[in-house]
């Protein structure tokens, strides 16, 4: 059954969708992310091949497991900010939205990792592949936000770009914490950095 639902999720989005409604299904989202991740730890793995194998395998090993549990993370959030905006969905259908878009993605990177190591034209081809998987996962989320929450489409997009841009404010403030704590721009050696006084 994954394999099907996974070659559906590429071939024939909607009809994955439709057939993985049902929460009973969770075991299967579950394999389906951890394959996803899989790829991209993988397509990690054959991009940095410039560099030691140790660190390789520890890059590899590190997106896996830091994606799988972001992912779990932000489905949480998804479900969050889906029912503050009247979704009727639960954790099971943000997760198989967020994994399913997350399993186009990974195909596209994997495919672009390889096909990187072709040369010239193989960079013309690994843009083209990340594109449409990208695009196709994109696709795919918002769908899958949009029926399983029982949205309309201007919701499903509200909903994604609340995460977005609450993920990206956190991050900023993330990073002026960490640039603040550490004194940054000051250097005892150069006076206070690039501007220098």
């Amino acid at each position: 059954m994954c394999w099907d639902l996974m070659k559906l999720i590429l071939t024939k989005p909607v009809s994955a969708i439709q057939k993985s409604r049902n929460p009973k299904g969770m075991m299967t989202t579950i394999e389906i992310l951890l394959s996803a991740w899989a790829l991209i730890g993988l397509s990690a793995f054959v991009a940095t091949s410039s560099l030691p194998i140790q660190m390789r395998i520890g890059g590899a090993l590190i997106v896996f497991a830091l994606g799988t549990a972001a992912t779990a993370f932000y489905a949480f959030l998804l479900q969050l900010v889906a029912t503050n905006l009247g979704g009727k969905g639960r954790y099971y259908h943000a997760l198989t939205a967020l994994t399913f878009s997350k399993f186009s993605v990974a195909v596209g990177l994997l495919l672009a990792s390889v096909l990187l190591s072709l040369g010239s034209f193989g960079v013309l081809l690994a843009v083209i592949a990340a594109l449409v998987f990208i695009v196709n996962g994109i696709s795919i989320l918002f769908r899958t936000v949009k029926d399983y929450f029982g949205f309309d489409i201007i919701t499903a997009w509200l909903t994604i770009g609340i995460l977005v841009v609450g993920s990206v404010i956190t991050l900023y403030v993330l990073a002026m914490g960490a640039i603040t704590t550490s004194g940054w721009p000051y250097s005892p050696m150069m006076g206070y950095g690039m501007w220098g006084y």
